[in-house]
């Protein structure tokens, strides 16, 4: 014969049920936290633009990889009359971030490289 448990009057899960309960609790709390883990990933660029117009650009912005972002990024911050300068993530792949790191390019010596948090050594 199997043994049937029943809830007590009290309203109390039997053991075998809380058992239950406890590793469900566990495995989303633990799907949880690599979720977390995944969305620390955080990238400025999500998107990369391929062309781009050297005139426009005021200067271009390394950030190397870091805890946050596996990814080098190469952002340029593009002139405006308006107050805020825009930002693009470019390709850095593409011949305009080459020529723009060129030191001795005559069309790309107006646009200043920060190098951001770059570690001496590397």
């Amino acid at each position: 014969m199997s043994k049937v448990s029943s809830a007590p009057a009290g309203g109390s899960l039997p053991t075998n049920m809380m058992y239950k309960v406890a590793v469900i609790i566990n495995v989303l709390l633990l799907n949880s936290a690599v979720a977390q883990v995944q969305r620390g990933r955080r990238c400025k660029c999500t998107g990369l633009i391929e062309q781009l117009n050297v005139k426009k650009v005021m200067r271009l912005e390394i950030f190397p990889a870091s805890s946050t972002c596996e990814n080098k990024e190469y952002v340029v911050v593009l002139k405006s009359s308006k107050k805020s300068f825009p930002k693009k993530c470019v390709n850095p792949n593409s011949k305009e971030v080459k020529a723009i790191l060129k030191e001795n390019n005559k069309k790309t010596k107006h646009i200043k490289v920060i190098r951001k948090g770059a570690t001496t050594g590397k």
